[in-house]
């Protein structure tokens, strides 16, 4: 299969999708939780459709316990499917790259084949969500230009990906738009910050990680109220802000 093709493999079975359900394959990440016990409520709000080529996009707007994202599903001509899944901060964060790549891809003269770089990428972005990284590639073969997203997990997990092709990222950017006008960029669900906070509050203290480097948070109590210091390595800063009774 081509770099145009889907990133995954295909599974037969029924969907909305025509295809696998693929809340069961390979591809499930930390947005999904459908899996987890089955205890999880998992609401569907929305839903676009895109023919483009000879590619169906499905973006499916969710809703569970940790907040709302878009799932956004690929199914090629052959019945092959994949998927990725983008908080909504992080689609309007795509949606915004997408306009720079549109505009990139209208600059560019018509395909030569002969003069392609090694690895085919004309232009790369990243993008960063949590312990989710996303990479944009454009990309160019012997079939075309098209936009690869490549979805992966720092924490472990599999990699997903689609592949949307050139001509289809600004009827993609706009269908994208569209959901975010209706839902909003905020991710909603809880905030792992407050459980630290509450953990800090109980036990008097919490780690985060960030980057492989850990951050130590202390609660400090004094006659005056409560500030946290946290150290880094040999650095050790105050932080001057009273939590008070806001617990």
């Amino acid at each position: 299969m081509s770099d145009l093709g889907s990133g995954d493999e295909g599974i037969s079975g029924g969907s909305k999708y025509n295809v696998a359900n693929m809340e069961g394959s390979s591809s499930r990440n930390d947005f999904d939780s459908s899996g987890k016990g089955g205890g999880t409520v998992e609401q569907e709000l929305a839903t676009k459709m895109l023919q483009i080529q000879s590619k169906r996009f499905y973006l499916d707007v969710k809703q569970n316990r940790r907040g709302r994202f878009i799932k956004v599903a690929e199914i090629g001509a052959d019945g092959r499917r994949s998927q990725i899944y983008l908080a909504l901060s992080t689609a309007a964060e795509f949606r915004d790259h997408l306009s720079s790549f549109s505009d990139y891809y209208a600059s560019l003269g018509p395909p030569n084949t002969d003069n392609l770089p090694e690895d085919g990428k004309l232009k790369s972005e990243m993008m960063i969500k949590d312990y989710r990284r996303y990479y944009l590639d454009l990309k160019e073969n012997a079939r075309g230009r098209f936009l690869r997203v490549s979805q992966t997990i720092t924490r472990g997990g599999p990699r997903s990906q689609i592949a949307l092709p050139a001509q289809g990222m600004i009827e993609f950017r706009d269908a994208l738009t569209d959901l975010l006008e209706e839902f909003g960029a905020n991710d909603g669900g809880y905030s792992k910050h407050i459980f630290s906070i509450l953990f800090m509050w109980t036990y008097g203290h919490c780690t985060y990680i960030v980057h492989r480097i850990s951050f130590k948070f202390h609660l400090v109590v004094l006659r005056l109220g409560y500030y946290t210091r946290y150290s880094k390595g040999k650095w050790v800063l105050l932080l001057n802000f009273l939590l008070h009774q806001q617990f």
